[in-house]
């Protein structure tokens, strides 16, 4: 794990050649190291991370880590975390300002088994949605509502609540990514189920609740004949605003942003994006902004800089790291999380007179 800081990076930015970072500080992070390490959001100063095991089926080892004072607590297991038949939908960390603590959402999805008739429009096996170009009438005819598992981690009971939304009928596609924070509430991008359309789900962190904040068309809608596994909507935040990162692959990404939250009229595409570094990736989000509107995005394989009033972009690489995992944005925090457990460096041998 490494850290830049916000002001020394955007002073050296502008000015600086290549791409190579060699500011960025390794951070003390031994006891929570792992090849298959998620970010799962960042909220005020403490960062929530998985270390997602494949073998253990679904199983999550979550923590909450505070990298100022580097104080971590391991939080408990998800009920029905090992179940093999759920899919991970998605995962959400922000704070209740009614409540005064923070909390972790997860949602996800276990699909009907075959002649199941607790509430399915039919009896067969649901089938993930991958693609929005796979929809055709024979297809639409053979899925079935899904079961759908909100899972909800308080950090001060240290608990999880579950409760079942059988009326939310929407699925999470492209794996699991961090909520984006907009006008007090976590943010993904999301395909109805029954209707078959795109659109961005909200989650109100106090009231607890999900809500359909706006439908994606026109231009904002991909052809059907694109290639949905490399081409799709992120969505993300800027200047305040929801956005969407309209992707074509290797091509161009439009950026879009709502300019007044919840008012469909109100989408305005800002600008396009035709480097390399940001149009040939997978994961694109943007993780933060300067006040002169340069952007930094994390992709696939590092961070990338860009400037959309020259039209200038920068890979950022940090000197020394051998493979990018993610990145989050997070501010210098005294919060506490009251575990006692802190990561510390590690106790360093003395060699003996004759060791080289």
């Amino acid at each position: 794990m490494y850290s830049m800081d916000y002001n020394s990076l955007s002073s050296k930015l502008s000015s600086a050649a290549g791409y190579l970072v060699d500011e960025a500080a390794e951070m003390d992070f031994q006891k929570l190291a792992s090849d298959s390490l998620t970010l799962l959001g960042s909220c005020d100063g403490l960062v929530c991370l998985s270390d997602y095991d494949k073998s253990s089926y679904g199983a999550d080892d979550i923590c909450i880590w505070n990298p100022s004072t580097k104080e971590y607590k391991n939080i408990p297991m998800p009920p029905n975390s090992e179940h093999s038949n759920m899919d991970q939908g998605l995962y959400g960390f922000g704070y209740d300002d009614k409540i005064g603590d923070f909390k972790l959402v997860r949602v996800a999805e276990i699909p009907k088994p075959v002649g199941s008739s607790d509430g399915c429009e039919d009896g067969s096996v649901m089938r993930i949605l991958t693609s929005i170009s796979d929809i055709t009438s024979e297809v639409k005819a053979s899925w079935v509502s899904s079961h759908s598992v909100v899972q909800i981690y308080t950090l001060g009971s240290n608990s999880w609540r579950t409760c079942q939304c059988q009326d939310m009928p929407y699925y999470f596609p492209d794996g699991i990514k961090p909520g984006v924070l907009v006008n007090g509430a976590l943010h993904w991008y999301a395909v109805n189920k029954r209707e078959y359309y795109e659109a961005i789900i909200s989650f109100d962190m106090t009231n607890e609740i999900f809500k359909e904040v706006a439908r994606i068309t026109g231009s904002m809608l991909h052809p059907v004949v694109c290639d949905y596994s490399i081409d799709y909507n992120n969505v993300s935040v800027l200047g305040g605003c929801l956005c969407i990162l309209h992707k074509t692959y290797g091509v161009k990404v439009d950026v879009w942003v709502m300019q007044e939250y919840g008012v469909k009229e109100s989408w305005t595409k800002k600008f396009t994006i035709t480097q390399k570094s940001i149009t040939e990736t997978g994961r694109l989000r943007i993780i933060c902004e300067f006040q002169n509107n340069e952007i930094i995005f994390d992709t696939d394989t590092c961070l990338v800089y860009y400037d959309p009033n020259n039209n200038i972009d920068k890979r950022l690489r940090i000197h020394g790291a051998s493979m990018f995992q993610g990145a989050e944005q997070y501010v210098t925090s005294i919060v506490t999380l009251g575990s006692g457990t802190y990561v510390e460096k590690p106790k360093t041998r003395k060699r003996k007179s004759s060791e080289i």
